[in-house]
């Protein structure tokens, strides 16, 4: 019998997450807010792997993000028990295995086995800079409508989340000005990026 990580032909299921919004992790059929991720601690260590999807974070970086730059003495092995909890979460029965990838010094989320909001965001963002002007409207005011809501919007703790939040709000207030020009050129004034937006 498949473990939960796999489906019936015994592939890995590929995890779906937003953290644009509130964090939300989709495994299969089950969903998992926030609150179930072990505490704000680990949902942390997850959120900062996130935005730096498919890119080995050291666990000194983690620690030094985690406590503001001043970590207890136990700090590394504390970070070690949040990617444990975390991996029985995100990947039960597949240990190391599954997304949350163990690296020489740290952690990261392995791309292929993830399906990302912001990762998407930013797919639509690449395809609209080498698109038609018609498609580029179109690809941008699909960006715009994934990234409607702040990103980890029930990070409200954090301040190196408040930081992220600013550089994306401000990337995608760019994009409506993007958007708005790219309507204005294939004549659809009516645009979330355009005037009273």
């Amino acid at each position: 019998m498949p473990n939960s990580m796999e489906d019936a032909g015994g592939t890995t299921t590929k995890l779906s997450i937003n953290i644009l919004g509130p964090l939300r992790v989709r495994r299969g059929g089950v969903v998992i807010g926030s609150h179930e991720l072990g505490g704000p601690k680990p949902r942390q260590v997850l959120e900062i792997l996130l935005l730096k999807l498919g890119t080995p974070v050291s666990k000194n970086h983690l620690i030094d993000v985690l406590w503001n730059g001043q970590p207890p003495a136990e700090a590394l092995s504390t970070l070690e028990s949040y990617v444990s909890v975390l991996r029985r979460h995100l990947q039960p029965g597949s240990g190391k295995g599954g997304a949350l990838r163990t690296v020489t010094g740290g952690y990261m989320i392995d791309r292929s086995m993830v399906d990302l909001d912001l990762d998407r965001f930013d797919d639509l963002l690449k395809q609209a800079g080498h698109a038609s002007p018609e498609e580029s409207f179109r690809l941008l005011e699909k960006a715009l409508d994934i990234a409607s809501v702040p990103l980890l919007g029930d990070e409200l703790l954090a301040g190196w989340a408040e930081e992220e939040r600013a550089l994306h709000s401000a990337r995608v207030a760019s994009i409506k000005a993007r958007a708005a020009e790219a309507a204005v050129a294939v004549g659809h004034p009516e645009t979330r990026g355009g005037p009273g937006q």
